[in-house]
C-alpha cells in the first residue's frame, strides 16, 4: 500500500489520500454490508452443493475435457458465471456503499433493478474474461502457462477494474474511458490486485490451519466423510470469497477517484475523494 492511504501521512505531488488502508476499508465495507454478504454466503453455499449434488466435479469435468476441450471451456465458463453470481448483491452494494454512503440493502435497492443489467454485464464480461484467460493451463500444463495466466488476468482486470464505479457513478463509462483510466492506474490497481490475491492465498491458509485439527477429530466419527468434507469445503469457499469482495470494490472504486483525478487534470483532490467517499451515519 503506497503511504499517502494512511491516515496522518501527507500525499506526494498531490495526489489523493485516502484515510484507511485498502484491506481495513474493505473490513469495514463488510460490516456496513453485513446482510447482504450474509445473503451472499447462503446463496454461494447452495450453488456449491447444487454442483455437488449432480455430481459436477473434478473428474466429470475431466471426462468433458478429454471429449470435447470447446465443450468443456463453453461449460466451465458458465459454471464460474452461476458461481460468481452470488457474490453479485455483494459487489452492488460495497460499490455504491462506497460512493454514496448508502448500505446494505438499501444500497442494493437504492436503484431500480432494471438499472443494474450494464454493472451485471461488466461482471459477466469479466469473468467470461477470466474463464478463457485462465484455459491455457488446461491446454499446455506447465508452471509458465500457469504464471503467464495469473499475469494476464490482472493485467485484464487492472485496465477494466474502474468500469463498475463508472456505472455507479452514472458517469463516464465507456469503453474507450475506461481503458483510459486502466492507463492512468496501472501500477495502482495492479499492485492492489496483486495484494490482494496474495492476502486471499493468506486467508485460506490461516483458514486451513484452524480447520484441518477439527476436521481430523471430527471425521471418524460420522457416516461420511467425504460429504462433511465437501460441506466444510463449500462453506469455507462461501465465506472467504463473500467477506473478500468488499476489498476489490475498495481498490476499484479508489483506481476510479485517481483515473478520473489524473485524467482531468484536477488540483481539487480532497473535492474529488469528499465527493465520491463520502460515508452517511
Amino acid at each position: 500500500m503506497a503511504d499517502f492511504e494512511h491516515q496522518g501521512v501527507v500525499p506526494p505531488h498531490g495526489l489523493p489520500k485516502f484515510d484507511r488502508w485498502v484491506v481495513v476499508e474493505g473490513l469495514s465495507q463488510s460490516c456496513k454490508n453485513f446482510g447482504v454478504i450474509i445473503f451472499a454466503i447462503f446463496l454461494h453455499f447452495s450453488i456449491s452443493s447444487l454442483f455437488n449434488l449432480v455430481q459436477i466435479d473434478q473428474q466429470y469435468m475431466q471426462q468433458l475435457y478429454n471429449d470435447s476441450k470447446v465443450r468443456y471451456i463453453v461449460l466451465e465458463t458458465i459454471f464460474l458465471v452461476v458461481g460468481y453470481f452470488a457474490v453479485v448483491p455483494v459487489l452492488m452494494a460495497t460499490h455504491v456503499s462506497l460512493i454514496t454512503g448508502i448500505s446494505n440493502w438499501a444500497a442494493v435497492t437504492s436503484k431500480p433493478f432494471k438499472e443494474w443489467d450494464r454493472f451485471v454485464g461488466v461482471i459477466v464480461f469479466w469473468v467470461i474474461g477470466a474463464s478463457l484467460i485462465f484455459a491455457a493451463p488446461k491446454f499446455w500444463t506447465s508452471f509458465l502457462a500457469t504464471a503467464f495466466s495469473i499475469s494476464v488476468f490482472i493485467i485484464f482486470s487492472t485496465f477494466i477494474a474502474t468500469w463498475m464505479p463508472a456505472i455507479i457513478y452514472g458517469e463516464k463509462d465507456s469503453l474507450h474511458r475506461v481503458i483510459a483510466r486502466g492507463k492512468k492506474t496501472f501500477w495502482y490497481v495492479f499492485s492492489r490486485l496483486t495484494l490482494f490475491v496474495l492476502f486471499a492465498l493468506l486467508v485460506s491458509a490461516a483458514a486451513m490451519v484452524i480447520l484441518m485439527p477439527i476436521i481430523r477429530i471430527v471425521l471418524p466419527t460420522v457416516q461420511d466423510p467425504e460429504a462433511i468434507i465437501l460441506m466444510v469445503n463449500n462453506v469455507g469457499n462461501a465465506v472467504i470469497t463473500s467477506c473478500l469482495v468488499p476489498i476489490l470494490s475498495v481498490i476499484c472504486v479508489r483506481a476510479y477517484i485517481l483515473g478520473e483525478a489524473r485524467l482531468t487534470g484536477s488540483s481539487d483532490w480532497e473535492r474529488v475523494e469528499t465527493d465520491i467517499t463520502k460515508e452517511v451515519d
